[in-house]
């Protein structure tokens, strides 16, 4: 028979795959509708600028360095947030954590903490929302080991990433879903 072995076709490189799309426009505020070789292909404009923003700030991330990996907005007055010891405990473990990806923290009192700084990127939701929902996350977990700690910084990254992209819902023009597209080619 005429049986040739998978591996000897010509595996199409996906590096560039997104660039060589067409686009054709935003459907339904959701999609980045693209036509490719003959066919409809229709990208999650969320999921895919999720995926390029995370890519972004892990490849940060692993330069090295301990300083702040992602544009920092510092606050004009500190906002204060209330806290139980679980979650201030967990601030001092995962103070130089928050640190690296834009979240200046610090004890305010016995219940207190006062953010000074946030991601610069977040669009979507309150930044200080953002970081009371991990903190009630890891107070509930305990007290982390190394990997848990670097799970963690990858679960604040990709929370971070969540909150400054393009959502369903968000006008893109031409010229930002190409830019978005060519950019999925990295990652």
């Amino acid at each position: 028979g005429d049986h040739r072995d998978l591996h000897s076709f010509p595996i199409r490189r996906s590096s560039d795959l997104f660039s060589q799309l067409r686009y054709l426009g935003q459907l339904d505020l959701t999609y980045l509708a693209c036509e490719g070789d003959g066919e409809l292909v229709l990208v999650d404009q969320h999921a895919a600028h999720e995926r390029v923003e995370l890519a972004r700030l892990r490849e940060r991330h692993a330069r090295g360095g301990g300083e702040a990996r992602v544009a920092v907005q510092s606050m004009l007055f500190p906002v204060t947030l209330e806290a139980t010891p679980a979650q201030l405990a967990q601030v001092g473990l995962a103070g130089p954590l928050l640190a690296q990806v834009g979240f200046e923290v610090e004890p305010f009192g016995k219940t207190t903490l006062a953010v000074k700084a946030v991601p610069a990127g977040i669009r979507h939701g309150e930044p200080t929302q953002l970081l009371r929902r991990m903190l009630e996350d890891w107070a509930s977990a305990g007290v982390p080991g190394e990997a848990e700690l670097e799970a963690r910084f990858d679960a604040l990254l990709g929370a971070i990433a969540c909150h400054s992209v393009v959502r369903a819902g968000d006008r893109l023009s031409p010229s930002e879903a190409e830019t978005l597209l060519r950019s999925l080619d990295g990652v």
